[in-house]
């Protein structure tokens, strides 16, 4: 039983830590509505495990599935997830938004959707740049050229 709680430990921690590094891409597949279940789901598992572990701890003195989960709950607390989401994000898709950027200074990009004028529904290619539709939002302020690429959109 020690070693099978530890394992399983070990799995929901891995678990948990990928899921927080995925979930912003995550979303994207099961859409904002079914992501609170899917949280529901993982952290429950985790937090059910925790109190094994607390119990297991108490009855059998076994304290590596507690320590295990400690210093995973650590993590999840003090590693910048959204942050590290966002440098990868911005490291993945760079050359391609350089791309966008020079379509739209070129003038071969020009806002195309019907309810923004300052929006535009990109190409095929370059959809994956803009997360949520592939929408980027083009504002002109004084002498320069803001362009927005969404990361996340909700709902």
């Amino acid at each position: 039983m020690k070693k099978k709680l530890t394992k399983i430990t070990m799995i929901s921690g891995i678990i948990i830590i990928i899921y927080n590094l995925t979930k912003w891409y995550l979303v994207q597949l099961v859409t904002p509505f079914f992501m609170p279940f899917v949280s529901i789901a993982i952290y429950g598992s985790f937090f059910i495990i925790f109190i094994i572990g607390i119990i297991n701890f108490i009855k059998c003195k076994n304290w590596k599935p507690l320590v295990i989960q400690l210093i995973i709950i650590i993590i999840c607390i003090y590693v910048p997830f959204v942050k590290i989401y966002m440098k990868l994000d911005f490291i993945i898709y760079k050359e391609d938004r350089k791309q966008v950027i020079e379509l739209i200074e070129q003038k071969k990009l020009i806002p195309n959707v019907e309810y923004n004028s300052k929006m535009i529904h990109l190409p095929k290619q370059f959809v994956s740049t803009s997360k949520n539709g592939g929408d980027i939002l083009v504002q002109e302020k004084e002498n320069s050229t803001l362009i927005f690429f969404y990361t996340y959109r909700g709902i």
